[in-house]
């Protein structure tokens, strides 16, 4: 049997969360609408790392969520990144609040999760 989409798993998720509307997951994600809509219109969108970690926090996955999340994009993440390890910093502690995240990153002189 063929495994679950990243578009099925995100989907789920948003479900499970007990989202209502789409403009409500994107805004509470910081990802962009035209991104939004592309994942969900294409079962084959490319989204990028740094996409699927915004969505992670806006729908407020736990760590376990999060790793089910990023591996059905083909992502993982990564004890040799910095970004990744803060970011599992506050997804294993359920802190969900995007400028403590970015400015521990900007702290650490990693890329900034949350800015365009």
């Amino acid at each position: 049997p063929q495994e679950p989409t990243f578009r099925d798993v995100l989907f789920g998720f948003i479900k499970q969360k007990g989202f209502k509307k789409h403009s409500d997951v994107y805004n509470a994600c910081q990802v962009k609408r035209d991104t939004f809509n592309a994942i969900k219109k294409g079962r084959n969108y490319g989204v990028s790392k740094r996409t699927v970690m915004q969505l992670c926090f806006g729908l407020k996955l736990n760590y376990d969520e999060a790793v089910v999340l990023m591996a059905s994009a083909g992502y993982a993440f990564a004890p040799s990144s910095l970004t990744d390890v803060i970011v599992t910093y506050y997804l294993k502690h359920e802190l969900y609040d995007i400028f403590e995240v970015n400015i521990s990153l900007y702290d650490s002189g990693a890329d900034l999760l949350f800015a365009e």
